[in-house]
């Protein structure tokens, strides 16, 4: 079965910081300056039926919007609807709380991700696409996967 854990606050798991390093092609400094914004970030964690890391992603709330960061699931697992669960569980929490929006950079290539969510491209940058999503617009419906 197909678990999942919110971490508190604070430094997540060395497991999960590993899973973004991976994924994000993070350096140390990256990984550092990543790891100093956690003290206001929740992390949200997927693991798959053998107990393994599957997926991790981040949540804080700013200037009035929950910001959803470094979605990631873990190579092997991807394309089996882990992202989609993770993507899932972050707007439910985010939205839970009565937030008015929730938004993101999405890196290139992943905009039509999440866009079947309802984000939308409000404008693009270095770090790739500002997109976000109102409570109003949020498309949660169909299955996970």
């Amino acid at each position: 079965m197909i678990s999942g854990r919110w971490y508190p606050e604070g430094e997540p798991p060395g497991e999960v910081m590993s899973l973004w390093r991976e994924a994000f092609h993070w350096d140390d400094a990256r990984s550092g300056a990543f790891a100093a914004r956690g003290d206001v970030a929740r992390a949200a964690v997927l693991f798959d039926a053998d107990g393994s890391l599957a997926a991790a992603g981040r949540m804080y709330y700013e200037d009035g919007a929950f910001w959803l960061e470094a979605v990631a699931v873990r190579e092997d697992l991807r394309g089996q609807g882990f992202g989609d669960l993770l993507t899932r569980m972050m707007l439910d929490r985010a939205f839970g709380h009565a937030a008015r929006e929730a938004r993101l950079y999405a890196p290139e290539g992943c905009e039509g991700f999440f866009g079947r969510y309802g984000f939308q491209v409000r404008t693009r940058g270095g770090e790739g696409a500002l997109m976000a999503v109102t409570a109003g617009e949020v498309r949660l419906g169909g299955r996970c996967g």
